[in-house]
């Protein structure tokens, strides 16, 4: 039986694990490239861990000899017990279950999150899988050197899966443990007498193999493994709480359909996650700089959900570990009756009144409407004049203002007609359900008449609307139809829960990374590394045209693709998240099931073209791959 892992996610080398521990930075002064300042490095006396990072792991001695322009990477560190207090009183009782079990700890680093978790659960091992114990020996001492201590020091590196194989699955170093065989069935529980933790943050993010980060490489390798039964799950599917950079984070557990790629599509394959905990929003810029994707009406929407939800389970988010959204959406859920759901002109006007009132609005608001707000309100709303009599010149500052004003004016029409126009196309969704639902032929035709109407709007609205903004009114649709679907897309959508806010100097260095709950699904057959090849084959190729509809994307991957539709009845399903006119019906759009049946149908379409008996055949024509995983 094929144990096959694509080339894209199979394990680092041992050189190039070696050779990516320093990034070049290109040649110039010490000064210019530094990566480590004062302000990155600083430390808080209330957490004095941080202090004594700061003098023991020496990064400001290391760096002051670099003049090569090298940036040395730092471990990101948890120096925050209150963190790690709250997060434990948080996620508590679904912790309870784990009391007593092994404990596979991934890069503990200074020890703080180790010891702070050890303490909760009381398991009866605790390996320490450390790659830097030279570095961090001094700290992990006070642990393994306690009394009656079931922790255990092991240097091995978790970029390495040949290592976790040799130095924890093979060397029997949990012996309560059992190993499970490929041929074993598929297991029908979780394995909760082993929970795995771990720390892989890096600053600078250390480059994976053919990805953006390592990260990012091992969490998805991890996801893998758990229907492979090799590696962290040699001893059958378990759960894992890993921290991760905050940049990992908007493509692993990402928050808009802006961010859908091929990591969403094999995390939801292989498991569930949630967060656990984050930093808070950071000032919305253009494009994708601080900005999660989506309008701040669907985030309201979003967390009113997710508030909902807690409060039916008795869960609440903690006081001190909220920030301004919090208050913002409970109060929109008064005003909306408990949905949360506000039009795109009356949650802007919300904030407005809320930026001026002193409430911060960062992450929701542009950083110039809220700069134009806060200088408008002080303005009394006109631009401030200046000048000799009868000679008034307008001030630099009320130029500014009066400029800002028009821009955004213009923006705000923009964003009325194109909600406006997603009315339109969650209309047609809506009707699409209707038709289905309906038993007599007339009433179909009636509502078919309906739709018809509706879709020819929605045409004429798009042919009028500026071009090179249309993508952002598709974009604004397949968020709210993601969000409102019965068929949950995205799995942050259906958190059950909050994450607690931190701030970054609560890690040192100071850092912006979260902490992921990975939960595997559970495989309904045994493995099978071909089958996966294929599949994975297709759905990269697939996935790279996310934006464009689903017979439109099969013509780009081949010639007379758009056929395979015919063969996947589940995607003219409105109930169950398809589209009866497949030409709405995007890419980003589909769920697992979709991808894995039209891949199902290409490998059994008798039209394949010549070389498509490989399972390499995409990646070989459209050079598949690098770019969607990155």
């Amino acid at each position: 039986m094929s144990t096959f892992a694509p080339s894209r996610i199979r394990a680092l080398s041992r050189s190039f694990h070696r050779n990516g521990c320093l990034q070049h930075r290109g040649p110039g002064k010490k000064k210019e490239t530094a990566h480590w300042t004062q302000e990155k490095l600083r430390t808080r006396p209330d957490y004095p861990l941080s202090e004594e990072l700061l003098e023991k792991t020496r990064p400001v001695a290391y760096a002051r000899t670099n003049t090569r322009g090298y940036s040395v990477q730092m471990r990101t560190q948890i120096v925050s017990p209150g963190l790690c207090d709250d997060i434990l009183k948080y996620i508590g009782p679904s912790l309870e279950k784990h009391k007593g079990c092994d404990i596979l700890d991934l890069n503990p680093g200074a020890g703080l999150w180790s010891s702070k978790l050890h303490d909760f659960l009381q398991p009866r091992s605790h390996v320490l899988f450390e790659s830097q114990p030279e570095k961090y020996e001094p700290f992990l001492k006070r642990l393994t050197e306690q009394p009656n201590s079931t922790y255990k020091l092991v240097k091995g590196d978790c970029a390495l899966h040949e290592q976790i194989e040799e130095l924890v699955v093979k060397a029997g170093i949990f012996p309560h443990q059992k190993l499970v065989s490929h041929d074993d069935p598929p297991p029908s529980e979780l394995n909760t007498t082993l929970l795995v933790t771990g720390t892989l943050v890096w600053d600078p993010d250390k480059a994976g193999m053919g990805f953006s980060s390592i990260s990012k490489q091992l969490s998805q390798h991890y996801a893998m493994h758990g229907w492979m039964k090799r590696g962290i799950h040699s001893f059958g599917p378990i759960r894992s709480l890993i921290w991760m950079s905050e940049n990992d984070v908007i493509t692993t557990l990402p928050r808009s359909m802006l961010y859908f790629g091929t990591t969403q599509y094999l995390m939801t394959k292989f498991g569930w996650i949630n967060q656990v905990a984050t930093c808070g929003h950071t000032p919305r810029g253009g494009g994708k700089a601080g900005n999660i994707g989506r309008d701040p009406r669907y985030e309201f929407e979003s967390l009113a959900k997710t508030l909902k939800t807690m409060q039916e389970n008795g869960m609440e988010l903690l006081a001190h570990r909220r920030e301004e959204i919090h208050e913002f959406a409970e109060d929109i859920m008064r005003l909306t009756n408990g949905t949360g759901i506000m039009s795109a002109r009356d949650v802007n006007e919300y904030l407005r009144v809320a930026e001026i009132n002193g409430k911060s609005t960062a992450g929701l608001l542009y950083e110039y409407t809220r700069e134009l707000y806060r200088a408008d309100s002080q303005e009394g709303g006109a631009p401030r004049m200046s000048g000799r009599a009868g000679e008034a010149t307008m001030t630099s500052k009320g130029s500014y203002i009066s400029r800002s004003r028009a821009s955004n004016n213009q923006y705000e029409q923009f964003r009325a007609e194109r909600d406006r126009i997603v009315d339109i196309g969650e209309e047609m969704y809506e009707l699409e359900c209707k038709i289905l639902g309906v038993s007599t032929d007339q009433e179909k035709q009636a509502l078919q008449k309906e739709l018809d109407k509706k879709n020819a709007d929605y045409e004429a609205s798009m042919e009028n609307f500026r071009a090179d903004l249309r993508s952002s009114v598709i974009m604004d649709l397949d968020d709210r139809l993601c969000i409102r679907s019965p068929v949950p897309r995205l799995m942050w959508d259906s958190r059950p829960y909050e994450p607690l806010v931190f701030q970054e100097d609560e890690m040192w260095p100071p850092s912006r990374c979260a902490l992921l709950d990975f939960v595997p699904s559970l495989p309904r057959e045994r493995w099978d590394g071909e089958a996966w090849e294929f599949t994975f084959d297709f759905a990269s190729a697939l996935i790279r045209y996310g934006s464009e509809s689903v017979p439109a994307a099969l013509e780009h991957m081949v010639h007379g693709g758009s056929e395979l539709v015919n063969d996947v009845p589940l995607l003219r399903d409105p109930a169950k998240g398809g589209r009866l006119d497949l030409n709405h019906l995007r890419v980003r759009m589909l769920t697992v099931e979709m991808v894995d049946q039209l891949c199902k149908a290409w490998r059994e379409w008798p039209f394949r073209p010549p070389g498509a008996d490989s399972p390499r055949f995409f990646h070989t024509v459209l050079g598949v791959g690098r770019g969607i995983w990155s």
